[in-house]
């Protein structure tokens, strides 16, 4: 083969920045003698297709990272299209201002392929009998720019003794492995290797080619059969694909956990996503890089809400019945148009669902599609169903499409639907909300407003019973267009000592029903739920310094924002409420829970709850507050209609770990309720 490159091509492969990640040497021995690597010219052979194709993983949901890279990859299994894993992380070192990246989640591109022996084994490019090429192309960015990627690639035999496994990148353009062009060489004794490969794309109109060469160096006696796994993953920031989160900071020899969810509802049964997590230690500064595989068992897809007037694209599979899809009337809305575009082969049809009868948060499946009052069938590519008048009742809508007999494989279709029509929405009041449902489960929402945003601080749980809290933000519907609902972004927020950073974890739809009232429908770590939310308390202001104290909102520090303070006084039961938002030892969202009688003098004492339900979990009562233990104080001074201090000092319990005091001005970050 001839070892010449134009120009053109050295220039474009100086920019790239080409890691390689798993590079395995074997020492020459009588059995295996050293390769001697010449270039020769053959032909692609392109490696036979199969409908099932096993890649060997670690089936572990823990990972060590003082060992070093490269991981074995972190396997788990997934029930549906959505959804998270927990990883225990141990041996990461000290992260002071620990970040967690995501990278996009890929199917592999899987091949089965029989090789016989190779006859010249000390000659890896040899490329005949005994050995197979592939090629790998990798794209620029979107508008030709700078792209990061991590090509991996994966092989396993259960017959043959050796296998082996080497990847390059064809600098020559030649689409013909070489020596010099050999980034990994994975020749372990057995005949299950693996391959990273860092990649830069530098941008431009043309791609890059890489190529992989498995070598069957020992063969069982006969014709080996061997699975390759090729998965080239988009490493940049902002892909979508997984979303990783943890720990704010980290110290010395402390074990983290870290949660990585994913929504991809072309993950179909049986199949395979591949994707990474990077661990930063502060931004930029990347300590490991964790593999993670995903296979998918058999089950439904995952219930999903549709929001307002945006598409939602889905895959249909064969024979599929897609029944947890919704979507939530307002009780204003006058005419709602659903449709499915792509839809050649789905049929749509369109139901209310029944009236909830129990206290949970979870999506029923939708009653039986053909009982439908409002379908459409047949080869159009769009379908369309609009419902108007007495026939649209407020509540949740199901919106199911279903695999016709034709369909044989994942069918693209793009939900939608809109309200076109709607008398004035309800007037809905700023407020501390709950879901009288579960009465006990000590968890809610501070909604408030401000100028042209709504927001919300959610206290809830995780899985294991601790507290946590979610902030959420969206633009406030328009005022004069009646159609409008709201959404807004669910974030995790962290904390690192001195500054808090967020992250992206689902989002959150707010339905007013009444006044006082709405239904709260989310998505978060790829979990859909929805619940009804009451106000909770009938409004009014106390008096001090004599004027009313209309302090009630959400309230925190301009010069140390990322913490803060919900608020509540209530008039009618003259009580004060006080949720205070702050972290553990690790930087980890945790909220304490302070109520009293009103008094401007008397300090507030403050409780941690535990043993509570997470959003989508069965309902559970936690301790009354009475039987609380106090781990905290917080005093405040008020002002004429206002807040000027805010002090916590605070010693978190069991399983909770951390010491948290602050002692600051505070400013008000919603609009005042004007003693509603």
């Amino acid at each position: 083969m001839p070892n010449t490159m134009s120009f053109k091509h050295l220039l474009l492969c100086a920019m790239c920045v080409i890691a390689p990640i798993a590079v395995q040497a074997r020492p020459a021995a009588a059995d295996h003698p050293p390769r001697l690597e010449r270039s020769l010219r053959t032909e692609f052979v392109p490696p036979a297709t199969a409908e099932s194709v096993s890649v060997v993983t670690t089936p572990s949901l823990a990972i060590d990272l003082s060992t070093g890279e490269p991981f074995e990859p972190v396997a788990a299994l997934a029930d549906t299209d959505a959804g998270f894993v927990d990883i225990q992380v141990s041996g990461a070192g000290e992260l002071p201002q620990a970040g967690f990246i995501g990278s996009a989640l890929v199917a592999p591109d899987l091949s089965q392929i029989e090789l016989e022996q190779d006859p010249t084994a000390e000659d890896v490019f040899d490329i005949g009998v005994g050995s197979v090429v592939g090629l790998v192309s990798v794209p620029p960015g979107a508008n030709e720019s700078p792209a990061a990627y991590r090509l991996v690639v994966s092989l396993s035999s259960v017959s043959a003794a050796d296998m082996d496994l080497y990847v390059g990148s064809d600098f020559d353009s030649d689409a013909q492995p070489a020596s010099i062009e050999q980034l990994c060489a994975s020749f372990g004794d057995t005949s299950i290797e693996r391959c990273e490969i860092d990649i830069q794309h530098p941008g431009g109109s043309e791609n890059l080619t890489y190529w992989w060469i498995v070598q069957n160096f020992q063969s069982s006696g006969g014709t080996d059969t061997a699975d390759v796994s090729v998965a080239l993953i988009p490493t940049d920031s902002g892909v979508n694909g997984l979303v990783a989160t943890g720990p704010g900071m980290v110290g010395v020899d402390e074990e983290i956990t870290i949660r990585v969810a994913w929504d991809d509802p072309a993950f179909k049964s049986a199949q395979t996503r591949m994707g990474f997590v990077i661990v930063e230690s502060a931004p930029g500064e990347v300590v490991a890089t964790i593999p993670l595989t995903l296979s998918r068992e058999f089950g439904p897809s995952a219930p999903r809400a549709l929001v307002n007037k945006r598409a939602l694209s889905l895959a249909v599979d064969d024979i599929e019945v897609m029944d947890q899809v919704f979507f939530d009337v307002p009780p204003n809305a006058r005419t709602v148009e659903f449709t499915a575009s792509g839809a050649g082969l789905i049929d749509l049809y369109v139901a209310p669902a029944p009236s909830a009868a129990d206290d949970r948060t979870t999506i029923d499946p939708a009653p039986f599609y053909q009982d439908a009052p409002f379908s459409v069938t047949g080869d159009a590519q769009t379908k369309t169903i609009t419902i108007a008048d007495d026939a649209l009742t407020p509540g949740r809508w199901y919106v199911t499409p279903v695999a016709q007999a034709n369909n044989l494989g994942p069918q693209s279709v793009t939900l939608k639907a809109a309200i076109t029509q709607a008398d004035p929405r309800p007037a809905l009041r700023a407020g501390h909300y709950f879901d009288s449902r579960r009465i006990g489960s000590s968890s809610g929402m501070f909604l408030d407003f401000a100028g042209d945003q709504w927001f919300a601080v959610w206290y809830a749980y995780l899985e294991d019973g601790t507290p946590t809290w979610y902030f959420g933000q969206g633009a406030a519907p328009s005022p004069t267009d009646a159609t409008q609902t709201f959404r807004g972004d669910l974030l995790r927020v962290v904390w690192n000592g001195n500054s808090a950073r967020n992250v992206k974890v689902g989002e959150m739809l707010v339905t007013p029903t009444g006044e006082e009232s709405f239904t709260f429908s989310f998505a978060l770590d790829g979990k859909t739920g929805s619940e009804p939310m009451t106000r909770l308390g009938a409004g009014g202001c106390v008096g001090f310094s004599g004027v009313d104290l209309d302090v009630s909102g959400h309230w925190f520090s301009e010069d140390k924002p990322g913490f803060g303070y919900s608020i509540q006084i209530d008039a009618g039961s003259n009580q004060e409420i006080f949720a205070a938002y702050l972290y553990d030892a690790q930087g980890f969202p945790r909220w304490l829970f302070g109520q009293r009688g009103f008094d401007p003098e008397q300090i507030m004492e403050l409780k941690q709850f535990d043993q509570g339900a997470c959003p989508t979990c069965e309902f559970v009562a936690t301790p009354a507050f009475d039987e609380l233990s106090v781990v905290g104080v917080l005093s405040r001074d008020l002002a004429s209609n206002d807040i000027s201090q805010i002090r916590v000092l605070a010693a978190l319990q069991p399983p909770l770990l951390g010491l948290w005091q602050e002692d600051l001005p505070v400013q008000s970050l919603s609009s005042r309720k004007l003693c509603q």
